[in-house]
């Protein structure tokens, strides 16, 4: 798995990732809905509630599918979108692009 959040000067930031059987889990509470973060951009230590982009990903045992998420802060507002429902065991290649003042992510089955 990549490092877990990235800290670069850059445009663009590409990981490959793979989900393996490892990565589920049953909380049978709200936690199960809570997103964790996989890798992203980060604007220093004490500001990436204000001001970051990353990807997310939850397990959703309903379906057996690992669910995809962007995960933004653009000025202390957090918008968290569902992006995709990815399989186990396979390799998908993640990007971020920062162009001007957006963000995109894309996503690609390797």
């Amino acid at each position: 798995m990549p490092p877990i959040f990235s800290f670069f000067r850059g445009s663009n930031l590409r990981r490959k990732v793979r989900f393996h059987n490892s990565c589920r889990y049953n909380l049978d509470n709200n936690d199960q809905y809570d997103v964790n973060k996989l890798f992203g951009f980060g604007y220093g230590l004490e500001h990436h509630h204000k001001n970051s982009a990353r990807f997310g990903w939850r397990y959703e045992p309903t379906i057996d599918k690992i669910i995809l998420y962007a995960y933004v802060y653009h000025n202390k507002y957090r918008l968290i979108t569902r992006l995709a429902e990815l399989e186990f065991n396979k390799e998908y290649e993640l990007a971020i692009t920062i162009n001007g003042n957006a963000y995109f992510f894309s996503l690609e089955l390797s």
